[in-house]
């Protein structure tokens, strides 16, 4: 038979649970307002609007803590193609912060720099003293919640990132994207324009790449 818990242990046990790791609550894209856009762009074939914080504004933290921390932002893009030619994301776009091109991180990267990394099981177990006590695996507990949280983030990650996709002429694309910025830093985006009047070019591994990169800010 298990005693009732003292207070004190209570209180001690609902804060691993509970300030350990957190859930994560959708972005949802396609429904975020976006103030941000480039003037420059006006009268091209390529219309870009785009949005910071948006993982603090969906209140996800803990999430968002790791921008700063890592120098890499999660944004939110509109990209509307007015043009006559279906066009590639990111090869079609040159992408700077002020200090140098900027190239969009792979999913995978991106998720990397942003899940929760929580206790391993066991870790932070409470022992109850009194009568026969308890033992709360609290670490285990505090790991499925995190991992339910991440899981969560990657599908939403997936189902949402901009890197890959291709901009249909008439089109509307709105997703997620991750640039090695610290959030806030003023963008310029701009058609890349290759030879033959192309606008992109999908890169694959069966593909040869019609230009050659400049120095790539990456993380």
């Amino acid at each position: 038979m298990f005693t009732l818990m003292k207070p004190n242990a209570l209180f001690l046990v609902t804060a691993l649970f509970w300030n350990c790791a957190s859930n994560y609550r959708l972005i949802q894209p396609e429904t975020l307002s976006f103030d941000s856009a480039q003037d420059t762009l006006v009268g091209q074939k390529l219309a870009i609007n785009w949005r910071y914080d948006v993982l603090k504004e969906a209140g996800n933290r803990s999430y968002a803590r790791m921008e700063r921390k890592q120098e890499v932002s999660l944004l939110a893009l509109r990209l509307f193609n007015s043009g006559e030619d279906t066009l590639a994301f990111p090869e079609s776009v040159v992408i700077t912060d002020g200090s140098g091109l900027l190239w969009p991180l792979p999913m995978e990267e991106a998720a990397e720099v942003f899940i929760q990394r929580t206790r391993e099981p066991g870790e932070g177990a409470v022992e109850v003293e009194g009568g026969h006590g308890i033992i709360l695996a609290a670490g285990l507990v505090n790991l499925a919640k995190g991992l339910n949280a991440n899981i969560r983030f990657v599908k939403e990650l997936d189902a949402h990132y901009l890197v890959g996709r291709d901009i249909p002429p008439g089109s509307t694309v709105t997703g997620l994207l991750a640039l090695p910025v610290r959030p806030g830093a003023k963008l310029s985006f701009s058609l890349r324009h290759l030879p033959g009047g192309m606008y992109g070019l999908r890169i694959t591994d069966d593909s040869v790449c019609a230009w050659q990169e400049p120095v790539v800010k990456t993380k």
